[in-house]
């Protein structure tokens, strides 16, 4: 069942630029990188995305041994949302490394729509070939979101959503 988000949290989905994305390393520890959603999310289906090069080979390694990510929506000087939330989205990634044209055109259109009509002919799709060509989605399942109030996360969440913190699930 997909993990449904709060109308605000859905324009904010739609209109951030750059998220923190968290994902594990083999040693158990957690690497944090800035990754573009540029609005990739389908709230019916419960899940977010967001756009990696094939060239960030330990990224791709990394998340097919162990999928479970976090991204956090904590930046709002690059995209168009006003909103003063922190919100902190986890679940389990899917790298989609050969998409279709179908999978391939929001990546566009929604580029497009942050960065402009993209440049054709032989130099600018020799230049942009990296962004376009060799960029893929990835979609992330969404299991839990937490949102605060304000861009400080401090104090509790007041909204959560989705399966429960380790630390409240039963012992198996």
């Amino acid at each position: 069942m997909p993990v449904a988000w709060h109308d605000e949290l859905e324009a904010l989905f739609a209109a951030d630029l750059t998220v923190a994305l968290g994902y594990r390393t083999p040693a158990g520890g957690v690497v944090v990188q800035a990754v573009a959603p540029i609005g990739l999310h389908d709230r019916e289906r419960g899940t977010l995305g967001f756009t990696t090069s094939l060239g960030f080979s330990k990224k791709l390694q990394r998340l097919a041994l162990d999928p479970r990510v976090a991204m956090a929506f904590h930046a709002r000087e690059h995209g168009r949302s006003s909103s003063t939330r922190y919100v902190l989205a986890q679940g389990t990634a899917r790298v989609i490394e050969q998409p279709s044209d179908q999978q391939r055109a929001p990546v566009r259109a929604n580029a497009a729509s942050y960065l402009g009509k993209p440049k054709h002919g032989p130099m600018w799709d020799y230049w942009m070939r990296e962004y376009y060509v060799t960029r893929v989605p990835v979609e992330v399942a969404v299991t839990r979101i937490c949102a605060w109030p304000t861009l400080d996360a401090a104090g509790a969440p007041d909204l959560v959503s989705g399966e429960p913190p380790a630390s409240e699930q039963a012992a198996p």
